[in-house]
């Protein structure tokens, strides 16, 4: 068994993300679709993992968590990954 972490901080100078989209096909006055998103300034990282090993059946299993925070801002992720050795 195996166990890990990681830790982390992303600092940004934007407020903002800006994004526009057009529709291919659409009538002409159908126009552009602008999208303003806000942007923490500090966003703290973690994960955690774990990993189970039977080295003589040849079989890893791994389990893993990431988190994402800022003002404002939660971001969540797993893995659950099956590994067979033959």
């Amino acid at each position: 068994t195996t166990l890990s972490s990681t830790l982390g901080v992303s600092l940004s100078t934007a407020d903002t993300w800006s994004t526009s989209a057009s529709l291919v096909d659409a009538p002409s006055g159908a126009g552009v679709f602008t999208t303003d998103l806000p942007i923490a300034d500090v966003i703290g990282r973690i994960g955690f993992g774990v990993s189970l090993v039977n080295a003589d059946a040849g079989v890893d299993v791994k389990l893993e968590y990431t988190g994402a925070f800022g003002d404002g801002y939660e971001s969540h992720g797993g893995a659950l990954r099956l590994i067979k050795r033959f």
